[in-house]
């Protein structure tokens, strides 16, 4: 290194030295220099990464396990909901004459049962023309019509109203029992108790479960009762 801060690389000959290149000092610090802030930033921008990979795998993670857990408890719940649906389904449903279920929040008679003075089941189709699923208010107008004494038309479209349902289950009753005259399927004039119980399914709506039962005995023997 001379007095002018030059690397001197040089070679021997027999008659000397021979100078073969001078290199300023300071462009090899600077060029050191640069080398190694790139290798820092570049070193940083790689271990940042890293990192971010990580914490973003361990994020993913912990939301495919909550995901997982809300899955499973979600699944729990539908099955705990249905399992009471059709127990509430079962008990209300039993030994009627009519059977339906109704869901209320979208004006749709789902299914239903309806029986004859024989026991026998008749397709709603052939009883008022009515395809299920369908309409339930069409299906209660066009029932009220045929089926339920003049006296009692209004009492029963008041009662079995789908709005009027609607809005007392808003209030928390969940039950509407009341008894009329009607003819039955097989055209019998009787006095029948509708029974209408309303619950919400998983998804919120409404619905209702109705039961249609015979009730004639039991009104005749409360007239003889009182007429004592």
């Amino acid at each position: 290194v001379d007095n002018h801060k030059h690397l001197v690389i040089v070679d021997t000959l027999e008659n000397g030295w021979k100078v073969i290149a001078a290199v300023d000092t300071e462009v090899i610090i600077g060029s050191l220099h640069r080398f190694a802030c790139i290798f820092f930033i570049l070193f940083t921008i790689l271990l940042v990464t890293l990192i971010f990979f990580v914490l973003n795998l361990i994020f993913e993670n912990r939301k495919r396990i909550k995901a997982q857990k809300n899955a499973e408890t979600y699944v729990r719940e539908i099955s705990d909901v249905t399992d009471h649906l059709s127990n509430y389904k079962r008990a209300v449903l039993s030994d009627a004459l009519i059977s339906l279920e109704i869901n209320l929040s979208k004006d749709e008679l789902t299914e239903g049962v309806w029986v004859d003075d024989n026991g026998k089941e008749v397709p709603l189709k052939k009883i008022i023309g009515m395809e299920t699923p369908g309409s339930y208010d069409e299906y209660i107008t066009a029932w009220n019509k045929r089926f339920v004494l003049n006296k009692d038309n209004d009492e029963f479209f008041n009662s079995t109203d789908r709005l009027h349902l609607l809005n007392v289950f808003d209030k928390g009753q969940t039950e509407v029992t009341f008894d009329y005259e009607a003819k039955t399927i097989s055209g019998r004039s009787t006095w029948l108790r509708r029974s209408i119980c309303m619950t919400r399914n998983q998804s919120g709506e409404v619905i209702a479960f109705t039961s249609v039962k015979d009730i004639a005995e039991r009104v005749a023997k409360e007239r003889r009762e009182r007429a004592i």
